[in-house]
């Protein structure tokens, strides 16, 4: 590692006794999964994010074609990582390497010689990152698991895997999105703040006996059911019937709308 003006990336990295800084290195060595991590590593995953992050930004700015900054984990990318994106991101994807190995160990992987492509650890990394506690929800996790599998048996991660990992950082990001699409409907933040983190079963009974409310199940029920809403599964906090369901009933808005059939995903395959 070098340095960015004053700010020395070897010291962040190795740590410095003389200049009082703390050695990330040593916290990933705190976990068997994470030992031979690399700094290039960091680098590459935080990369990955920035450009990540300059994409959104420059479609939401109304940009279009090559006016849109690609999504990169090519060596040209990392060398061009501005510091102030290295600083605000470290110490996220840091997290996202720890929550990875927590990942992989439901993989049975416990150390990193034990992990067919160790390449496949930056875009995990990455993808961690931006989900958070998201990637224990179970239809996510069933995606990454999948992910993670198919590029293992598939050998895809076995040669140069610069492009692969920016395509699959953005294709998993847009996989998972559907899961948040069935998850959500239209909620003041009134409504989202009663709710909490609480379950189905515990915050609709406070949401229909607050004074301002005062509704019957059968009056709730009609609600929910006009947002395509499972009452049943909901109310008894099964998550899985919920999302089949509901997954079912907005697909067939979604085909009245498009006047035709839309593409079955991995889960009606399997059940079919």
């Amino acid at each position: 590692m070098t340095t960015f003006d004053s700010y020395n990336l070897r010291d962040d990295w190795y740590g410095s006794d003389i200049r009082e800084v703390p050695s990330r290195k040593a916290r990933f060595n705190e976990h068997e999964l994470l030992c031979d991590v690399e700094n290039t590593d960091l680098l590459q995953a935080i990369t990955l994010l920035h450009t990540h992050e300059r994409k959104q930004q420059d479609i939401k700015a109304g940009k279009t074609g090559k006016q849109v900054r690609p999504v990169s984990a090519k060596r040209a990318s990392v060398l061009d990582l501005p510091l102030e994106a290295y600083q605000r991101w470290a110490d996220i994807v840091e997290k996202g390497f720890v929550e990875a190995a927590y990942f992989l160990k439901g993989e049975c992987f416990y150390s990193r010689r034990e992990l067919p492509y160790a390449t496949q650890l930056v875009p995990l990394a990455a993808v961690m990152t931006l989900l958070g506690d998201r990637w224990r929800e179970p239809h996510i996790h069933a995606k990454l698991s999948r992910w993670f599998w198919s590029g293992v048996l598939g050998e895809l991660y076995g040669g140069a895997v610069e492009t692969r990992i920016a395509l699959d950082l953005e294709d998993l990001m847009l996989w998972f999105e559907d899961d948040a699409i069935i998850n959500k409907t239209p909620i003041s933040a009134r409504t989202n703040r009663m709710i909490g983190g609480d379950a189905p079963s515990q915050y609709l009974a406070r949401l229909q006996n607050h004074q301002q409310v005062q509704l019957s199940d059968e009056a709730m029920n009609a609600i929910l059911e006009g947002h395509r809403i499972p009452t049943d599964a909901l109310r008894a906090d099964d998550f899985d019937a919920f999302y089949q369901q509901r997954k079912r009933l907005l697909l067939a808005i979604i085909e009245k709308a498009m006047g035709k059939k839309p593409l079955a995903g991995a889960d009606d395959r399997e059940a079919s």
